[in-house]
């Protein structure tokens, strides 16, 4: 499921869907021509309906998914609530449970063929396709987790401030940083843990590039190897509003309401650019998240990063610019033309650094 411009939802994956008369069942109908991809393009897998089955119960798996997002289901789906607290008995047998565990235990949720998939509510609940496009409904691909063979081995860490709940949205283990240590946090798990567990950062533009900037840069100049997703949106978002390092030139903000003046707060910082050139960075790149074709870019970036992490290369960034429509004082539509016109041109889209490719 996705949404269109104006909130509603629109075709995704599902090209189609329906519910019974009360909203209780929802089938929904896939598309039959969905491929997995690698960072490559090079396609891996077909998307099935059980990749979804897998997914969910990666979510409702207590001893897989350590995020705590398992709300939206627990709460609708049946069965959901019930599944997720027999696996949290099971303690580590927890791990060797599969899809198949999940529907016999009688969650809610079935696929009658590869592009079919049918869930059923504990109560009438009319606005569950919006439900289904959350997180915890995504699919996963099994041939894929088992190639990469990082399922139970991945931590994320995230900084308090705009990423503060991601701990809810991730399907792994997160540690939660002080303001900008979210580096030295992961150099710390990495080191911990060794070159089989994935790590990475999500940072804001806020704690990166001013707070930790210290940190970041340490980080790569070490050669650390963890991943960091650093989202750019030119703004402190949840603290308020205020100028951030990367606030562009006449950008209005809370603390800069006649614009960001250069000759007194200097130029925005372009800290892929400035991390390129650090010796020890590995791969540094530069996506938007403003359209389509830009999402699928900025996924492929990142499972690049990813994979060059866990090859033991180096250290790796992907910066991610994002509108933040609250603290622009723009509609979404606005705020995702305001990012293309103004942002694009200053902070340029691509790859900045790849050693791999040298």
């Amino acid at each position: 499921m996705s949404f269109d411009c104006y909130g509603k939802a629109a075709p995704a994956i599902a090209s189609s869907w329906e519910h019974n008369e009360d909203s209780t069942v929802w089938t929904f109908h896939l598309r039959d021509n969905v491929d997995w991809c690698d960072v490559n393009g090079e396609v891996k897998s077909h998307l099935t309906s059980k990749d979804f089955l897998v997914g969910l119960e990666w979510v409702l798996n207590a001893l897989k998914n350590e995020a705590f997002n398992t709300s939206m289901p627990s709460e609708t789906v049946v069965g959901a609530a019930e599944y997720y607290d027999l696996t949290k008995d099971k303690g580590d047998a927890a791990a060797d449970m599969t899809y198949e565990d999940m529907l016999a235990a009688g969650v809610g949720v079935e696929a009658p063929d590869d592009y079919t998939l049918v869930f059923t509510c504990k109560n009438p609940c009319p606005y569950f396709d919006t439900v289904a496009s959350y997180t915890s409904f995504y699919p996963a691909s099994q041939v894929l987790i088992d190639e990469l063979g990082i399922e139970g081995r991945t931590i994320g860490i995230a900084p308090v401030g705009c990423s503060v709940f991601a701990y809810d949205y991730f399907n792994c283990d997160m540690y939660e940083a002080a303001h900008g240590r979210a580096p030295a946090v992961a150099t710390g798990a990495k080191r911990v843990v060794g070159k089989d567990t994935l790590v990475f950062t999500y940072q804001g533009d806020g704690d990166l590039a001013s707070i930790g900037t210290a940190e970041i840069v340490h980080a790569a100049h070490r050669g650390e190897k963890i991943s960091t997703i650093f989202v750019n949106n030119a703004i402190y978002g949840m603290t308020g509003g205020q100028m951030a390092p990367t606030t562009l030139v006449g950008q209005k903000t809370t603390t800069s309401p006649y614009g960001r003046d250069e000759d007194w707060c200097g130029a925005p910082l372009k800290v892929s650019e400035m991390l390129a050139e650090v010796p020890c960075s590995y791969y540094i790149e530069r996506v938007a998240v403003n359209n389509t074709p830009n999402i699928v870019k900025a996924k492929k970036a990142i499972s690049k990063a990813f994979h060059y992490q866990m090859e033991g290369k180096g250290f790796t960034l992907v910066e991610v610019l994002s509108a933040c429509p609250t603290n622009w004082g723009l509609s979404p539509i606005k705020a995702m033309e305001w990012l293309e016109e103004n942002m694009i041109p200053y902070y340029p889209l691509g790859v900045k650094k790849d050693k791999g490719a040298e």
